[in-house]
């Protein structure tokens, strides 16, 4: 069985959605990439941890 809820936006998340800072992980600008493999690096003591 699969249940499925449909949400609309409030207008607090239609403004997050707004200001987020975007990017392509792709070409390495996608911000949120970028911080969550730094935060995995730095937890394994390691200099750098690539994605792909």
């Amino acid at each position: 069985m699969c249940v499925q809820i449909h949400a609309a936006a409030t207008p607090e998340m239609r403004k997050a959605m707004a200001n987020a800072e975007v990017g392509d992980d792709v070409y390495g600008n996608d911000p949120t990439v970028k911080n969550t493999l730094a935060a995995y690096s730095q937890s394994l003591g390691k200099a750098g941890v690539r994605s792909g």
